[in-house]
């Protein structure tokens, strides 16, 4: 039987390290600025007032409108019969009048 026999050894172990130093400076710089004043200036003019009013106007258009077949319980389907009529149906919508005063 052999038994293998280690030995401990202290040794130093180093290792670089690296660090940023920053550094601050002020550069002082020209800068052209331009500046620019607005003056107020009276000019004569003419005027116009308009009136806007409003009127109604209404379109009338004639839809068909169609019932739905009798389809259910003790109804067979009648395509041959026609359930349509015609009804009119009003649109309305505003518009502007200008009138100059």
């Amino acid at each position: 039987l052999s038994v293998d026999i280690k030995n401990i050894v202290d040794t130093e172990l180093c290792q670089d390290i690296t660090k940023t130093v920053c550094t601050e400076v002020i550069d002082p710089v020209d800068n052209e600025i331009c500046l620019i004043v607005y003056e107020p200036k009276v000019i004569k003019t003419s005027k116009t007032t308009l009136e806007v009013t409003f009127g109604k106007k209404c379109l009338r258009q004639m839809l068909t409108v169609c019932q739905p077949a009798k389809i259910g319980y003790g109804h067979k389907p009648d395509f041959s019969h026609n359930y349509c009529k015609e009804i009119a149906q009003d649109t309305c919508f505003n518009f502007p009048i200008v009138t100059i005063k």
